[in-house]
């Protein structure tokens, strides 16, 4: 359109129509060109028709340019035949853009959708790379861990050091590192001290958690988390994949698991369990801010419990 109107501004509406005719003729010769164009392994159909636009549009460029001076003279033709490929130019640079973020290594996201809808989200877990599985203070066992080594092992494994963990979760993660083929990697604690965990709970996750796991992504396609849908109300509609704040790839692979399939997964391949759970703990947060719950209350009662909060922020 933009060929169009300078054309217009030009030379009129004969003009006009050179440019929105070429536009035509090289968007029908892309669609049959999808047909020549193989579409690689794990990509989609529109990636052989971004192919077939730009060699199309070549070809089409070729071609006009001796019809334009046939048919127009060079006066005019060479005109109209430069503002033509401009616009091809413009169209060739999308292309390239477009095809870079449908490469290879993007082309598992392609299959997001199928994967949330059948509920197999570790389906996607192998092609991601890189990707890190992360790990903040609710680390109660690896399960998510022992099911995305299985189709990726030597996977990233992100745990957030807070400073102010138990010490039976920390047990629990070398307990992990020693078990599983995965690449750890800690993230340095904050200075502790300072108990603004009792005035400002939120400001002091974001410190501890909601930084240092911006910090840990930088530079990677996607993340994998533990988080599930029976976790609490908040989390009742998490999807297998989603696109998380920053627009990367975040997989829940566990998220329609309920706490009864945690159990028996975790004793049918001996998954390492954080001891807490046995002591009372169902949900297990940073030691300042974690109790027992009471009997009869939900299992994540007992987190932040002094101050009306219920998400440290990792997943909003």
């Amino acid at each position: 359109m933009l060929v169009a109107g300078i054309a217009f501004n030009t030379y009129g509406v004969s003009g006009v129509m050179y440019p929105l005719a070429l536009g035509s003729v090289s968007i029908i010769a892309s669609i049959i060109g999808t047909f020549f164009v193989k579409v690689r392994d794990g990509g989609k159909i529109m990636n052989a028709l971004y192919r077939g636009l730009a060699v199309s549009g070549i070809l089409a460029a070729i071609a006009f340019y001796f019809v334009t001076d046939q048919l127009f003279g060079k006066d005019l033709g060479m005109p109209l035949f430069w503002c033509t490929l401009i616009g091809l130019g413009l169209t060739a640079a999308m292309v390239v853009i477009t095809e870079y973020y449908t490469a290879t290594e993007y082309a598992p996201v392609q299959d997001v959708a199928k994967a949330s809808e059948t509920g197999h989200g570790t389906n996607v877990i192998a092609g991601l790379a890189p990707v890190a599985a992360v790990q903040g203070a609710e680390w109660y066992g690896a399960r998510d861990i022992d099911v995305s080594t299985k189709v990726a092992p030597g996977i990233d494994v992100l745990f957030l050091d807070t400073g102010y963990h138990f010490a039976e979760t920390l047990q629990t993660v070398d307990a992990v590192g020693a078990k599983y083929p995965i690449k750890l990697v800690v993230t340095p604690a904050p200075p502790i001290g300072d108990e603004r965990y009792l005035s400002d709970p939120d400001g002091c996750c974001h410190q501890r958690k909601v930084v240092p796991l911006e910090e840990g992504l930088a530079g990677r396609l996607g993340w994998i988390s533990g988080v599930r849908r029976s976790d609490s109300e908040v989390r009742a509609n998490t999807p297998f994949v989603q696109l998380d704040k920053r627009g990367m790839v975040k997989l829940n692979p566990l998220a329609a698991w309920t706490d009864a399939d945690l159990a028996t997964y975790a004793a049918i391949h001996e998954v390492p369990l954080n001891p807490l759970l046995d002591q009372g703990y169902p949900s297990i947060g940073c030691m300042p801010c974690t109790r027992k719950p009471a009997d009869g209350e939900h299992a994540r009662a007992g987190r932040w419990s002094a101050h009306a909060k219920t998400e440290c922020g990792l997943h909003l």
